[in-house]
């Protein structure tokens, strides 16, 4: 069952943040105005109510235009994917809303809040995914593009590792009982509005579905 969950998140997560590469030179932008999209649709008996970022650049327009890019759901894409979907596999509702973080004129930073109810599943599951821009060419950023030079080794893996074995989840017991630690590096991140650096991990990665959606603090700022 965890694998058709991530199956399907995958579909709508690649079609929505399917990127480009995008030439760099431009200037530095100031905060980006952010304004909500709405995308209601039904196909194959799958609904889906997505809610994602318009975003507004007043002296980067053309950085601004390729951020919202990122995010406008493609309706045919959707049903063309769908129609491909393996025998078998088991659809449901989608429902996507997002919170922005970092908007600083340097880093636009949101966190997309995806819950995905399969049919006959007894609970539904829970996608986050962190997403980060540079806001002066909307180009997308990997968390290795925005560590400090001299914070290299908190974020080894070894590094990474310690920062969630002394984490507000392990405190609280939201960890597996047996977690060893990660066995390779985490992929979801954003920047905060203060600076700080989080993790994201999703249900079953590190703790059981009952802990959520695990947030862990870096305690380090992006560059």
């Amino acid at each position: 069952m965890k694998n058709v969950w991530v199956f399907m998140a995958g579909i709508i997560m690649t079609m929505l943040f399917a990127s480009s590469t995008v030439p760099v030179g431009y200037a530095a932008s100031q905060a980006a105005t952010i304004s909500t999209r709405t995308f209601n649709q039904t196909i194959q008996g799958y609904h889906m109510d997505l809610e994602y970022p318009e975003v507004v650049m007043q002296d980067n327009v053309q950085a601004g235009q390729r951020i919202s890019m990122y995010f406008r759901p493609d309706a045919a894409l959707l049903e063309q994917e769908y129609k491909n979907m393996p025998e078998g596999n088991i659809v449901g509702d989608t429902r996507q809303r997002f919170t922005v973080q970092a908007n600083d004129g340097k880093y636009l930073s949101f966190v997309i809040n995806q819950r995905i109810m399969p049919r006959g599943a007894a609970h539904a599951i829970y996608a986050p995914k962190g997403l980060t821009f540079d806001a002066a060419t909307g180009t997308s950023l990997k968390w290795q593009d925005v560590i400090q030079e001299q914070d290299a080794a908190a974020f080894s893996l070894a590094g990474i590792n310690e920062a969630i074995a002394k984490s507000d989840a392990a405190a609280q017991g939201k960890l597996y009982k047996d977690f060893q630690g990660l066995k390779d590096f985490p992929s979801q991140y954003y920047i905060a509005p203060d600076g700080d650096i989080h993790f994201l991990f999703d249900p079953y990665y590190i703790g059981p579905f009952a802990s959520g959606v695990i947030d862990i603090n870096m305690h380090k700022k992006a560059k």
